[in-house]
């Protein structure tokens, strides 16, 4: 191999270094991004969660709250509120699992290139994101 052959192998290593280096940066923006979605999202359910819990403990105050009103509030949150409610709470988890799936899937991309022990860890990160969704 003579020198010219060497620099133009050096060359493209360099070149393809960067390339990975480029790769990597704009996987590391993107997460960066969807991790703050995430976490949004993540404060919403919550507080979805919440108002879900405040207007459940208006049904049972039944002995500080009575009559017409009563009734008719009771029918509102055991028909259309609560269809409406759990309908949005499922859509906002769904949209919470499909950042999930999201953030795996640029984690393990970025990890592609590293042989075994990136696919390991492909492996396990994806595990670890099914368990997140399940229990999230």
């Amino acid at each position: 191999m003579g020198k010219s052959e060497t620099e133009s192998s050096i060359s493209q290593k360099n070149e393809a270094k960067a390339d990975y280096e480029r790769q990597k940066r704009i996987i590391e923006e993107k997460l960066g991004r969807l991790r703050t979605a995430r976490d949004q999202v993540n404060g919403y359910k919550d507080q979805i969660g919440d108002l879900g819990q405040a207007v459940r403990g208006k049904e049972n105050q039944s002995d500080t709250w009575a009559g017409v009103q009563y009734k008719a509030y009771n029918t509102y949150v055991s028909g259309e509120f609560r269809g409406s409610y759990d309908q949005y709470y499922a859509q906002t988890d769904a949209v919470l699992d499909s950042i999930y799936d999201e953030i795996t899937r640029l984690e393990n991309e970025s990890r592609d290139v590293d042989g075994f022990i990136g696919w390991l860890e492909s492996s396990i990160n994806s595990l670890w994101n099914e368990i997140k969704k399940i229990t999230n």
